[in-house]
């Protein structure tokens, strides 16, 4: 299986601390997030739900943890991040199987590497709580592609070719590093979500948002003149 990339994280092989001004987006890696996860019965039988710091990466799209216009959502989906001995004894690759894990290829967090992370443990947090000041790396493009097929693969129990995530991955992706790229030029979130759903004149009627995976070249020259603007 060619499923899961060397280099998952943006910064290979070591992963690289973000920008602070790369927006939270899909498969970004948190520290020490208070996580509503596990449901139980009390002795009184009564259901609960635990809370715990956990070390997690987020799982919600990019656009699903968002609301219109780009803010996050009150809360978002995340998955807690564990030693790979721990949660899948002598497992390695190819990586068959166990499908409920997804290896992190290079991440270390508190010295410790050989880590995945557990989707069948998915919780949600507040969106307080992932920050870029605890945020610890981020996907590359080819990290996301794999995250996404491991998840569709994780919840439909089908083997999916990683390509099918390939467009989506891409239109994600890219429109991430946009909007970092935007932040870096004008010092703010504003304008770009609507810069983004204007039309874009190299395929008209088309917006921007909808040419991602067909125009990226035209759009990034596009943002560059659009930042170079006094």
């Amino acid at each position: 299986m060619d499923w899961l990339p060397d280099d998952f994280f943006s910064g290979h092989t070591a992963p690289t601390t973000p920008s602070d001004n790369r927006p939270l987006s899909q498969g970004d890696i948190f520290t020490d997030v208070r996580v509503a996860g596990r449901t139980a019965v009390d002795k009184n039988g009564h259901w609960t739900a635990s809370i715990k710091n956990e070390n997690v990466i987020a799982v919600a799209s990019s656009c699903g943890m968002r609301k219109a216009g780009g803010a996050l959502n009150d809360v978002v989906h995340v998955a807690p991040i564990k030693e790979l001995v721990k949660v899948a004894p002598k497992w390695g690759p190819p990586w068959a199987g166990w499908l409920h894990i997804l290896p992190l290829p290079h991440l270390e967090i508190g010295g410790k590497g050989e880590l995945g992370a557990n989707l069948g443990r998915i919780g949600l947090c507040g969106a307080d709580q992932l920050t870029p000041q605890n945020r610890l790396a981020s996907v590359s493009l080819e990290g996301m592609k794999a995250l996404k097929t491991r998840l569709a693969e994780y919840f439909t129990r089908t083997e999916i070719p990683v390509d099918t995530a390939g467009v989506g991955a891409h239109e994600e992706w890219w429109e991430i590093s946009l909007w970092e790229r935007w932040v870096e030029a004008t010092g703010t979130h504003d304008g770009y979500q609507d810069w983004l759903d204007a039309e874009n004149p190299n395929y008209s009627p088309r917006t921007r948002r909808e040419t991602l995976y067909d125009d990226l070249v035209g759009i990034r020259n596009q943002l560059d003149e659009q930042c170079a603007q006094p």
